[in-house]
């Protein structure tokens, strides 16, 4: 077996009872062995690499563990071998480090606040809605990590299953097939996964509705058929989790003060309800959600009637190096400003009243 192209010894793996932070670099461990790294990971977990004779081990948290220090399974797998190593030499470096932690744990279960359980307190049923990231996997949180390891159902948006697993994976949370459901556009077929994701509520089991990249859940997917009939039902609590927001990130980014504004959904004539209110007037900006290929096509459609030149503003790729805030201009003599935009980028786009 191998896990990120080292060999794995998967019969090694042992219940450590314990926390990693009593370990320093340096430290002698068994004969030969000494502490070569410790390293904390950006979703919570520690790492220790041990240098031996013969090889360069790896202590990491077992993938059913909650990705915290307070880990008490962990892997030991050879990072970089010189020589042979025997099983009956790796258990005596676990046994060294499980005797090095025994005492600092047992110190930290007496004062070890609710927070830091891996499973979350809440009584009863509880829709929770996690937020995913808007481009880099790492600004997933520990605590969303926690929520989605633990709930018995993760709901999210059509065609983002396999984004979703592969991310999780990558953190160290691998779910089985059947803890995934991906909501379905159609009226029909998501009454019919609504009414799936109920029954589980029902049970007194938890739902996870995961934003998967495209930051929180609910705001313009079809979460929000779910969340209504969720709020219907007596005994169950919603709960929100912190993360990110295009829209708020794109407040952020806009180079003019906002004191209210316009916000028109993704859904049926976006584009044409875009046009409607630009056409009745604005009093504030109007945001809204488009991709690339969405902007050049309302500059095409704006262009068709004789109508006043427009300024927008386009937030393309929020949180990765290509973040920009592009000013855009457009007037029956074409869309100006658009040139690093590319069809499939998600923007956040602002349209900015015309001043008479």
């Amino acid at each position: 077996m191998e896990r990120n192209g080292v060999d794995v010894f998967p019969t090694l793996h042992d219940e450590i009872d314990g926390l990693l932070q009593p370990l320093t670099v340096g430290a002698s461990i068994a004969a030969g062995w000494h502490v070569r790294r410790i390293r904390r990971d950006a979703v919570g977990r520690w790492t220790v690499t041990l240098a031996g004779p013969e090889a360069d081990l790896v202590l990491a948290p077992h993938r059913d563990a909650p990705c915290l220090a307070r880990s008490r399974r962990f892997d030991l797998y050879v990072k970089t071998a010189r020589g042979k190593v025997e099983s009956s030499e790796l258990n005596q470096v676990i046994q060294r480090v499980v005797a090095l932690v025994q005492h600092n744990d047992a110190q930290e279960r007496e004062t070890a606040s609710p927070s830091s359980e891996c499973v979350p307190p809440d009584a009863g049923a509880v829709l929770w809605l996690v937020p995913g990231h808007l481009g880099d996997p790492d600004d997933i949180s520990v605590r969303t990590l926690r929520v989605l390891r633990h709930a018995t159902r993760i709901a999210v948006e059509a065609g983002k299953m396999a984004t979703a697993r592969d991310m999780l994976r990558q953190l160290g949370v691998a779910r089985p097939d059947d803890a995934w459901l991906e909501l379905g556009i159609g009226a029909a077929q998501a009454q019919q996964q609504v009414a799936a994701l109920l029954e589980v509520l029902q049970r007194g089991e938890d739902v996870a509705l995961f934003g998967v990249d495209e930051g929180i859940p609910c705001f313009c997917d079809p979460g929000r058929t779910l969340l209504a009939a969720v709020t219907a039902q007596p005994g169950i609590a919603v709960r929100t989790l912190g993360g990110p927001s295009a829209l708020g990130m794109a407040l952020l980014r806009l180079p003019r003060p906002i004191e209210d504004f316009r916000f028109v959904a993704i859904g049926a004539q976006q584009l044409q309800r875009i046009l409607d209110q630009v056409d009745a007037g604005l009093d504030s900006p109007l945001l809204t959600f488009v991709t690339g290929a969405e902007l050049a096509q309302l500059a095409a459609q704006w262009q068709q009637k004789s109508r006043p030149a427009l300024e927008m503003t386009a937030c393309r790729r929020l949180t990765q190096p290509e973040e920009l805030a592009l000013p855009l201009h457009l007037s029956g003599a074409g869309l100006s400003g658009a040139e690093a935009i590319l069809p499939s980028d998600p923007l956040v786009l602002a349209v900015w009243p015309q001043e008479h």
